[in-house]
């Protein structure tokens, strides 16, 4: 699936047109080629395994509470959706700082390339 969606990104970045990659740095796409996909690969193998996993013993446990104390459990259920909001501000904040780390990654990998491919410029012109 991962090499699928970096064929498909890859030709659609090839079918651009040229003041696109005035506008793009070379490093940034292919950071994006390469990191954002493996972020989509990572979240589909890994997250829904443990979505998956996590779903099956929430289920048992809450079996579990019920069977030994009613009261007990519904107390604790009724504090499930606070804990939702504060998971989902948590999560709101992670991603955009992962969206800040992925933009300076981007702006990293454009440096480095620009770098290497004027020293070897240097070392054509010098030659």
């Amino acid at each position: 699936m991962t090499y699928r969606l970096r064929h498909n990104i890859f030709n659609a970045i090839i079918k651009q047109e040229i003041c696109f990659f005035d506008e793009n740095h070379t490093g940034e796409l292919t950071n994006r080629l390469s990191n954002d996909t493996q972020v989509v690969q990572t979240m589909l193998t890994g997250n829904v395994a443990t979505l998956i996993q996590n779903i099956i013993h929430i289920v048992g446990s809450l079996i579990v509470m019920f069977y030994l104390q009613v009261t007990l459990t519904l107390v604790l259920i009724s504090i499930v959706p606070f804990a939702i909001v504060i998971a989902t501000i948590y999560g709101n904040i992670v991603e955009r700082l992962r969206q800040q780390f992925q933009d300076k990654l981007a702006e990293a990998n454009t440096t480095a390339e620009e770098s290497i491919s004027n020293i070897y410029m240097l070392f054509v012109c010098l030659s």
